[in-house]
């Protein structure tokens, strides 16, 4: 029979017993638990509890095009923002026309190909449809083939982030090239595409036609930076608060006619926010247009053979993330990240 005093020890020993079995089972090296004493195989998370994913999301999405030679970063966002694993893989369905590589696809030939990114945590799955195609451009004008030298980034709405309903950028400042004052702009019809570029006095950045972003892009934009595409422009504008369209009065802004909404949001966003300029345009003759009142920059997505799509903005009339211009003008460019 028991005495008192060993009925009194049984509570301790059986408490050790289950520290011991609770330690043995934390502790062995082959469970993933969560610093609980359990054994129904959760992560092993330094006592912190685990969030696990919900799902995954790619930006640019489908309908992305990118050019032979040119590469592009997509944008993954694993959800909830919370989510403790967020490590995903990456895959090309069609690695002969578009590898992939750490999020950054290239172009190799033409067709399309499907990126999927995938979750470690849940193999949650999302997917961007790549076309690449060639641009279309021709060697046939002076300064196509030359190297635009030294490249670098204007202070002004350098490394700036724009961030706001879900979309998050970082954009460089416009960009020059030492090259460019030693070239000009050959001039000719829409079908006479060049790769010129000039500088432009008193603003930001040098003045590229749109075949010299396309074929220079990875001297222009290097990486981690990349040209934006169209898409990029768009999400521009939401992430600032506007709708992602184009947005105003369809008329000459020098008509006089003046539209303060517009004028407010341009001002408070893309000078002062984004650090845009209205730094204007070369013509396809190589002057200069705009300057002071307007501005346009590029973007990497044809809009049809003989136009480039672009980005404009002016003084408070109109604001177009859905623009295009000739390819043979010369416009302003920024990197995005």
């Amino acid at each position: 029979m028991k005495t008192l005093k060993q009925l009194a020890l049984l509570p301790l020993f059986f408490g050790l017993v289950l520290a011991t079995a609770c330690s043995e089972n934390c502790d062995n090296g082959n469970d993933t638990d969560n610093g609980y004493c359990n054994d129904d195989n959760n992560n092993d998370n330094g006592g912190v509890p685990i969030i696990p994913v919900a799902g995954v999301m790619l930006t640019p999405a489908d309908g992305t095009s990118l050019f032979i030679g040119n590469a592009m970063r997509l944008t993954v966002t694993v959800l909830p923002d919370s989510a403790t694993n967020k490590t995903v893989t990456w895959q090309s369905i069609a690695p002969g026309v578009a590898p992939v590589s750490n999020a950054v696809v290239t172009g190799l030939a033409e067709g399309i190909a499907n990126i999927v990114a995938t979750t470690e945590d849940g193999s949650f799955t999302a997917t961007s449809a790549v076309t690449v195609g060639t641009f279309r451009c021709n060697s046939n004008t002076p300064g196509f083939g030359a190297s635009l030298g030294t490249v670098s980034f204007h202070s002004q709405g350098h490394n700036v982030v724009i961030s706001g309903n879900g979309i998050t950028q970082t954009w460089s400042g416009a960009v020059t090239a030492t090259n460019c004052q030693k070239t000009t702009f050959a001039g000719g019809t829409t079908n006479n595409f060049n790769a010129d570029c000039r500088s432009n006095p008193n603003f930001p950045g040098d003045l590229f036609s749109w075949c010299a972003v396309v074929r220079f892009a990875g001297v222009l934009c290097p990486y981690p930076w990349r040209i934006p595409t169209a898409q990029d422009f768009r999400d521009l504008d939401i992430a600032m608060g506007g709708t992602g369209s184009n947005q105003g009065p369809f008329f000459d802004p020098y008509s006089g006619a003046y539209d303060p909404v517009l004028a407010e949001f341009v001002q408070n966003n893309y000078i002062t926010r984004w650090g845009g300029s209205f730094g204007g345009l070369c013509t396809s003759v190589g002057t200069l247009s705009g300057q002071g009142h307007w501005s346009s920059y590029w973007s990497q997505s044809e809009y049809n053979a003989t136009n480039g799509r672009s980005l404009y903005f002016d003084v408070g009339y109109l604001i177009l993330p859905g623009d295009w211009r000739g390819k043979n003008v010369g416009l302003t460019l920024r990197c995005v990240r």
